[in-house]
């Protein structure tokens, strides 16, 4: 979960990077490989020291539950609701069908019967 939770931040970040900033030195398309291949290490790296703290809050039995497994339990659930608000912001800054993608791609149109307004 936590790679899963980690790339996802990381995707939304450079999504956002991307769409604010599309001539920024490394959010040009020719640096796109390389930010790739340093933010999976970074996305890497981030989630094997979480799962070392999850290994070790978890690890005696004798001493659950505790304070300090309990509260990174509580902040664990609170991240993902607070990314999803806060790029859930960030990426709503055009106007309705502003849908725009940020890997250089056009955007595909609707299926038949799709439509990208909202019910």
């Amino acid at each position: 979960s936590g790679v899963l939770l980690n790339s996802w931040t990381g995707l939304n970040i450079y999504r956002v990077a991307k769409a604010r900033y599309p001539r920024g030195g490394l959010l040009q398309d020719s640096n796109q490989e390389i930010v790739l291949v340093v933010g999976l290490l970074v996305v890497i790296a981030i989630s094997v020291v979480e799962a070392l703290f999850c290994y070790n809050g978890l690890s005696n039995e004798k001493n659950l539950p505790n304070a300090a497994t309990f509260y990174l339990g509580v902040v664990a659930i609170a991240i993902p609701i607070l990314l999803q608000l806060a790029f859930g912001r960030l990426g709503h800054r055009g106007g309705k069908g502003d849908h725009q993608r940020v890997d250089g791609y056009p955007t595909p149109p609707p299926a038949p019967g799709d439509s990208w307004e909202p019910l």
